[in-house]
């Protein structure tokens, strides 16, 4: 992972944080774009992720997941920050590039699983967002760069209308901004 990818990463990592920060208890049972999860279970998913991308990137094997933890009954904000930290030093371990990573739905070589962290992170606090009124916040860059490869990562075969794991593209204007190209891209209806 270059230099450029690690900050961009940490940027994302640090506007999920200020995203997650931003959600109030109240806004839990609201409706996110990603249409599987409220906004208590993406917040749930964005901090589990995390931490899941520290095990994956440190090259730790993934224990089965019987039952999803739920980080908003305690300082969510303090366990995606402590997450965030240990994301971020396992891309600084010697050899990571080096490595393949082995997630629970493939194993990527150390570039492209970097795009794959910063994919979802961008994604998902878009998601986050949006629900909670905090887009305008957001910055647009992060979407821009995912924007650049994004698509090549999502092939068709993984696309339905089920969502599963991706639903089908819905176009956006070419005046979108990046975040709502970025959502169309994923198949969100923003």
């Amino acid at each position: 992972m270059s230099n450029q990818s690690v900050g961009d990463l940490t940027r994302a990592l640090e506007q999920a944080q200020s995203v997650l920060s931003g959600v109030a208890p109240s806004q839990f049972s609201d409706a996110t774009p990603c249409a599987k999860w409220n906004v208590k279970d993406l917040s749930n998913h964005i901090v589990g992720g995390a931490m899941m991308f520290g095990s994956v990137t440190r090259g730790e094997t993934m224990p089965e997941m019987t039952e999803i933890a739920d980080f908003t009954a305690g300082d969510i904000v303090s366990s995606f920050d402590a997450a965030k930290k240990s994301v971020l030093a396992a891309w600084q371990e010697p050899g990571v590039f080096e490595r393949d990573m082995v997630f629970p739905f493939a194993t990527l070589p150390a570039e492209i699983a970097a795009r794959v962290q910063l994919m979802e992170v961008v994604v998902h606090t878009w998601d986050l967002a949006h629900a909670t009124g905090q887009v305008e916040s957001l910055d647009n860059s992060l979407a821009e760069t995912v924007l650049t490869f994004a698509g090549a990562m999502i092939p068709g075969s993984s696309r339905n209308v089920e969502g599963e794991p991706f639903s089908v593209e819905v176009a956006e204007p070419d005046s979108a901004s990046p975040y709502v190209k970025l959502a169309g891209l994923m198949g969100r209806n923003p």
